[in-house]
């Protein structure tokens, strides 16, 4: 008697391709989901980046402008820039009228009563640069870079002063002359960081007017 077994495998056949084709898919699924999560990751890296960089533009603007107060009202009580008024070493007040001085800021800085509402109208009167590691590109991580605008909004007298500016002709006079004035300014810092990043304060500063 002659005999033997007869394998089938059609159904093994069917399972196997289910079983790659289950295993394609899930490979798909996993390399969509590492994709995604890439993605991710590198939007998240480039947003702290992003962050960190206006912050350290906004840390500059900041540093331009506390220096600007600084001087601003020292300068304003000799009128100019002479040997009483110390300028930090991270402060430079341009010669932007081209005489060899540097500029007055308490003459206006544009004309228009709209300069304030553009900025590109404003000139800048001081820049402020910290170069910490000494490659003259401000770009490092301890560098600062900052353009200060300086606008003389006005001058008022203060409340309940008189307007007389001598008394007798002599001697530092009284009232809008001896603390009876104020004078405002708008002061403006333009940060920058690397990447391009700008941060812009501003403040409203007075003086009062002491001589």
């Amino acid at each position: 008697m002659s005999g033997g077994v007869e394998w089938r495998s059609s159904g093994m056949s069917r399972q196997a391709g289910y079983v790659l084709a289950t295993s394609l898919i899930f490979l798909l699924v996993i390399t969509m989901v590492a994709v995604v999560g890439m993605q991710s990751t590198s939007m998240e890296y480039s947003i702290s980046t992003n962050t960190a960089l206006a912050t350290r533009a906004f840390e500059a603007a900041e540093g331009g402008r506390a220096a600007a107060d600084q001087v601003l009202d020292r300068h304003i009580f000799e009128r100019g820039w002479g040997d009483e008024v110390d300028l930090p070493p991270t402060v430079t007040v341009l010669d932007k009228d081209g005489d060899n001085a540097s500029d007055f800021l308490f003459t206006d800085n544009s004309e228009g009563a709209d300069a304030l509402l553009n900025e590109s109208a404003l000139e800048t009167d001081i820049t402020f640069r910290v170069d910490a590691d000494g490659d003259g590109k401000y770009t490092g991580d301890e560098d600062a870079k900052a353009d200060i605008m300086v606008y003389k909004t006005g001058v008022v007298a203060a409340t309940g002063a008189a307007t007389a500016m001598v008394s007798g002709y002599e001697g530092l006079g009284k009232a809008s002359a001896a603390g009876g004035a104020h004078i405002y300014f708008e002061i403006r810092s333009r940060g920058e960081a690397p990447g391009g990043a700008k941060a812009i304060t501003a403040n409203t500063f007075r003086v009062v007017v002491r001589n």
